[in-house]
């Protein structure tokens, strides 16, 4: 469970960086400035996030990584439905 998790992690990762830079395509420069300020400032925070989760709800235990990497791809998704959503 614990692998597949990270799988679909890194699938959603994927389709992240995609999406992202489709969305930079087109902006200029100030705006592709901003978004990237703002997109490394969400990594941080949807990692921070994830490990916060995981660690309330296992910490130091098996399932850890299955709800971290879990939470790392419900936040990616959700962050892939706001790039999309800013691009229209």
């Amino acid at each position: 469970m614990n692998q597949q998790a990270e799988a679909d992690f890194e699938t959603a990762d994927r389709e992240l960086t995609r999406v992202y830079k489709k969305a930079l395509d087109g902006l200029d420069e100030e705006s592709v400035k901003k978004l990237k300020a703002a997109q490394r400032a969400w990594i941080a925070f949807r990692n921070a996030q994830a490990e916060f989760d995981a660690d309330q709800q296992a910490r130091g235990g098996s399932m850890h990584p299955m709800i971290y990497y879990n939470d790392m791809a419900q936040l990616t998704r959700d962050r892939i439905k706001q790039l999309k959503e800013s691009a229209q």
